[in-house]
């Protein structure tokens, strides 16, 4: 046992002291001035949500809502410390709130596998889709990083409201029949020096149609300090198609209930018969239609009107072509 022992420790020194020739021969053929390394710390950026970031649509010259402005987080997914030694927004039409940490300015770190929180506000200067690009220098691999930010600018008259689809939306809600479907709304307010209180009506759509809205009486605030904007999400939901067909053709019966009676004051009984018999045909066709019997009835597309109303003010009126499936 002894000398099994001492074999196997003579052949583990021969093994080390081999091990640690190749090493050093290794070694010896790398570069002047090489520093080999296992393993380097290295910070990264990136934001939730990503570039490009949605503001949504605001009146021209109004600002967000500050209780309720964009929530956005900068993370580090990296390894290191992120040093941010400076940021900056293109245009003012964009900016950080009082409360987001970001204002107090650089340099902010922000530790490894965590993030920053920020809230961003928007005020656009002209009407349509608006930009605008925020850059931050930091030590992190293809710093300057950009950021995009964009908004919709929506001209609305002072002491008015504006009301509009989702800009992101398209301009056309589909809805398979028998089921229903939500989609947000912007209720805008332009500058004023009062509150405005806004009642909200929904309307129209394909015979049967049911519409609701997450809120029918919004109040918005035209001087800055409070709700300039309003998303409402509406609901819609359209009866199955064998009911949407008994709508369309429902005055069908009506004609066919009235050639049948005549038909039947008719002296010439042989004619009675015959009519009677197409007249029961008319009738079971309108019947199965009704019934679902048609593979393609109740589809196509209609209105629907939703209807906002200022107090005081003039209404305004959003038409939303809904198309059943």
């Amino acid at each position: 046992m002894r000398l099994g022992t001492v074999v196997c420790r003579v052949i583990l020194a021969v093994l080390v002291i081999t091990g640690s020739t190749c090493s050093a021969h290794t070694l010896a053929k790398l570069p002047a001035g090489f520093t080999p390394m296992l393993f380097q710390a290295t910070p990264s950026f990136s934001t939730t949500p990503a570039s490009p970031i949605d503001l949504g649509p605001s009146a021209v010259g109004m600002t967000t809502p500050h209780a309720s402005a964009l929530p956005i987080q900068m993370n580090n997914p990296g390894t290191a410390t992120l040093s941010i030694s400076s940021f900056s927004f293109s245009s003012f039409e964009a900016a950080f709130t009082s409360e987001s940490r970001f204002v107090l300015g650089p340099p902010l770190t922000v530790p490894a596998g965590s993030f920053q929180p920020a809230n961003v506000l928007f005020t656009p200067q002209g009407p349509g889709k608006r930009t605008v690009q925020f850059t931050v220098n930091d030590n992190a691999p293809g710093s300057p990083h950009i950021v995009q930010f964009t908004g919709t600018g929506v001209t609305v008259a002072a002491n008015d409201i504006g009301l509009i689809l989702d800009p992101g939306l398209a301009s056309t809600v589909n809805v398979s029949a028998g089921s229903n479907t939500t989609f947000p709304i912007w209720v805008l307010a332009g500058a004023s020096p009062t509150n405005i209180n806004v009642t909200l009506q929904c309307s129209g759509g394909p015979a049967g149609t049911a519409c609701s809205l997450s809120d029918n009486s919004p109040m918005l605030t035209g001087d800055g300090f409070g709700p300039t904007r309003e998303k409402i999400m509406v609901t819609v939901t359209v009866p199955a198609k064998s009911a949407l067909a008994f709508h369309g053709t429902r005055s069908l019966w009506w004609v066919a209930a009235f050639a049948f009676g005549i038909l039947l004051l008719r002296k010439d009984r042989r004619n009675v018969v015959r009519f009677t018999a197409i007249a029961a045909l008319l009738v079971m066709g309108v019947f199965m239609i009704s019934c679902g019997g048609s593979s393609t009835g109740g589809t196509g597309s209609s209105s629907l009107v939703i209807t906002a109303t200022p107090s005081p003010g003039t209404p305004h009126s959003l038409t939303v072509p809904v198309v059943v499936q």
